[in-house]
């Protein structure tokens, strides 16, 4: 059977190889694909290192057909038969029509092409991006990302490696507030689509008011992705998604109005339109690099209840915010970008380019600690996916984070008692405080976690006392709990996880 998603009652399951699957991924750099020769030396041993059970890597349109009709899945079939080697799944991003907002990886023959038509500001000034008006080539991309899933279906429908293809990257425009290679007027004025409201008497003005011109936006950029997504799963119906450049919190500055971020994209705000315009996008994902991670993957969670985060920091924050996110939500996949940086020297990143593209400086580790973290964390959570994937009933799994200086920690009740977590001071200096406690039986447990401490409490002011029957290090390895040292004396007086993600069984009794 083919990788598909698969409703349940409390979320969504990825189902790869006819099994539950949580995606620890990386995403490696945008050009590293482009180069058999530069994975090998610079990338698989880099990214192996972090324990990963998936490499998210892009496919890029102009190297697939540098002349029109003509194609070449060199690249791709490189990527497949190198995953294959290092015993990992793949998702592909298809770097078509628009890459960041921008059409930077259309093939040369079609940007040079006096037909194609660019979006423009509202000073009439073209912007390096194709216009979502552009109906050829949209045609056109459609066209070549039907061949590559065609492609894909032929060489891999019996193995699986794929398991997601995401269309486009970051759609939206920057830069301006709407595309005026059309009429403004014209295309606001008009009935507002079918597929958006039940009253087309109205104008997207009248309908829609301040948000009309973002929200046609989307309905032109949903569409050009809907006719490009529909096209690919006619040929091989993996599960596609589109993932979504996020705007900056409200308290930020002149970084809240369309065109700071890609307007029409697939924002927080504009996934209802999304969704009744790109029927055949399976799932709409954020990229995080935003400090609200909580507050973000909470409004796409519960709009789709399924959360899959493709691209996000690279830094401590995120292997706390792998932690609670694949405990408290149905997490499908994590990948930090840059994976084959977690290891390298630790380099200050360029404060232009940050800027340029609206990212938060604190996304990138500046201090070389996240990778060993992140390798840690995924070489934990692999034996713990049977256990968790598509089965995060909030009755059994209990997550928790520190998001602000203020969170000093939550009380769980569990069985028999009360735990407390206390949280480390949020210094900036270290991951925030995470984890989450599954519960196994009747008062014996697993915790995972990274910087907390539990306590274990009465579970009310009569109740006796409670203690630690057994607590344990280890992982769970093919289904079963291999133990590690059996912690007692000096180390059972406390429950405590450190700067490293750990995993502890314990059991309780009262007395």
């Amino acid at each position: 059977m083919l990788p598909h998603l698969e409703k349940r009652e409390n979320g969504t399951a990825l189902i790869v190889n006819d099994k539950p699957f949580i995606g620890l991924a990386g995403e490696i750099h945008n050009s590293s694909a482009s180069d058999p020769g530069y994975m090998e030396e610079k990338v698989w041993p880099q990214v192996m290192a972090l324990n990963i059970n998936t490499l998210v890597a892009p496919v890029y349109w102009e190297m697939i057909e540098p002349e029109k009709t003509k194609f070449d899945f060199a690249t791709v079939d490189y990527l497949i038969t190198a995953a294959r080697e290092h015993q990992v799944k793949l998702v592909l991003l298809w770097f078509g029509l628009w890459k960041n907002a921008g059409s930077t990886y259309v093939p040369e023959w079609l940007k040079t092409d006096p037909a194609t038509i660019y979006s423009q500001d509202q000073t009439g000034r073209h912007l390096l991006a194709i216009s979502p008006a552009d109906h050829r080539a949209i045609g056109l991309d459609a066209t070549a990302f039907s061949h590559l899933m065609a492609h894909i279906k032929q060489r891999d429908e019996t193995e699986n490696t794929v398991i997601m293809v995401q269309v486009e990257n970051e759609t939206g425009l920057l830069n301006a507030d709407f595309d005026h290679a059309i009429d403004e007027d014209q295309a606001l004025g008009q009935p507002v689509a079918a597929s958006l409201a039940e009253d087309t008497q109205q104008s997207w003005r009248a309908y829609f008011g301040e948000a009309a011109k973002e929200q046609y936006m989307a309905y032109l950029f949903a569409s050009a992705v809907e006719t490009v997504a529909a096209a690919g799963k006619r040929e091989y119906p993996l599960p596609l998604y589109v993932n979504a450049w996020q705007q900056k919190p409200l308290d930020v500055p002149g970084a809240s109005f369309p065109g700071t971020y890609p307007t029409g994209g697939p924002t927080v705000k504009m996934v209802k339109t999304w969704q009744k315009v790109a029927p055949s996008i399976d799932l709409i994902a954020p990229d995080i690099y935003v400090p609200n991670f909580t507050e973000v993957t909470d409004a796409y969670f519960s709009q789709q209840n399924a959360l899959l985060v493709p691209e996000t920091a690279r830094a401590l924050p995120a292997v706390s915010n792998l932690i609670y996110a694949i405990g408290h939500y149905d997490l499908l996949l994590f990948s930090p970008f840059g994976a084959e940086d977690f290891f390298t020297t630790p380099a200050k990143a360029d404060p232009q380019m940050l800027k340029a593209l609206a990212i938060d400086p604190r996304a990138f580790d500046q201090g070389g600690q996240a990778g060993p973290a992140l390798a840690t964390a995924y070489r934990l959570l692999k034996g713990l996916i049977p256990l968790l994937a598509g089965n995060q009933d909030s009755s059994r799994l209990h997550a928790f984070i520190a998001t602000k200086p203020a969170d000093e920690g939550v009380r769980v009740r569990l069985g028999n008692c009360n735990v407390v977590v206390h949280f480390a001071a949020l210094t900036g200096e270290q991951a925030p405080s995470a984890g989450f406690i599954l519960e196994l039986a009747a008062n014996e447990f697993l915790v995972f976690g990274i910087n907390i401490r539990i306590v274990l409490e009465p579970s009310s002011a009569t109740a006796r006392p409670v203690g630690l029957l057994k607590l344990e290090e280890g992982e769970m390895v093919a289904g079963h709990w291999q133990s590690g040292r059996i912690l007692n004396g000096d180390e059972q007086t406390v429950i405590q996880l450190g700067q490293l993600p750990g995993l502890l069984k314990f059991k309780t009794f009262t007395y």
